[in-house]
């Protein structure tokens, strides 16, 4: 093949639609060039050169579209938890029924992070279920004690005939 004598408009759009994944099948039907013509225009140092950058250009696109979509979704994640702490911050300082003013001072305190937490029923229960094991523990230990003290201790060597 003769190399290319200067790079057309074209040449320029097949370097694009290379750049943007498309087969030399797909170009050629798109140009109306045959596939064998836009694989000799493909293999140009010069074309691939334009590939290369329209890659690099459509990455950064995709990148910086993406970097910018993030930001666009954080902010609005932002707005929205700042407009629900509100609502339920006006329903904690304004409602005319108790349970929900509670209920509202709850969820803003499990919400906070350095605020103490609300302890659930079931983990309120299991607190004091240790507590009493460990009550009955020390009785338990307490009365060992006391029966240890209260059992005088055999001399050495009558231990023995005991056992017999």
């Amino acid at each position: 093949m003769r190399p290319i004598k200067k790079i057309t408009h074209v040449h320029k759009l097949m370097a694009h639609y290379l750049a943007m994944g498309w087969s030399v099948q797909q170009i050629a039907e798109e140009l109306k060039y045959t596939p064998h013509y836009v694989n000799q225009i493909a293999n140009d140092d010069r074309i691939k050169a334009l590939v290369a950058e329209d890659q690099r250009r459509i990455n950064e696109y995709t990148i910086d579209k993406e970097t910018t979509r993030r930001a666009q979704i954080t902010s609005a994640m932002n707005e929205e938890a700042m407009n629900a702490f509100n609502t339920v911050k006006s329903l904690h300082r304004g409602s005319a029924v108790d349970s929900v003013r509670l209920r509202a001072a709850q969820d803003i305190l499990n919400r906070a992070p350095e605020a103490p937490k609300l302890v659930t029923r079931e983990e309120r229960d299991d607190v004091h279920r240790i507590l009493l094991e460990g009550k009955i523990m020390d009785r338990l230990l307490y009365g060992m004690e006391k029966v240890d003290a209260e059992i005088p201790a055999l001399p050495i060597g009558e231990e023995e005939k005991e056992e017999r």
